[in-house]
């Protein structure tokens, strides 16, 4: 269950904190739980990155809000691939994901 949440925090507003939380909180009792929750803490901090340079963007040129949606989008769909695979008890790597989080 606490894999399953760390996946979805990002999706129901929790960003970097849902999975930092379950990582902290579940560190050692829990390890797939905290596989998961460095997993997605990582894409949620690549994903907010690739925000800030969106936005950046969108000043300078205005396909940064072409960039925005893609983003948007990619972030949702690989959340909800990824809470599906914690739910099954499998693993699951995000692509294109900065591993700064160990």
């Amino acid at each position: 269950m606490w894999a399953v949440f760390a996946h979805v925090s990002g999706i129901v507003g929790l960003g970097l904190f849902g999975p930092l939380i379950i990582m902290l909180v579940c560190g050692d009792q829990r390890p797939y739980a905290k596989a998961h929750a460095t997993e997605a803490l990582n894409f949620h901090i690549t994903v907010l990155i690739g925000a800030v340079l969106s936005l950046v963007l969108v000043f300078v040129f205005f396909l940064g809000i072409f960039t925005m949606i893609a983003i948007s989008i990619a972030a949702l769909v690989y959340s909800i691939l990824a809470a599906v695979a914690a739910s099954r008890w499998e693993a699951f790597r995000y692509p294109l994901t900065l591993r700064l989080v160990t």
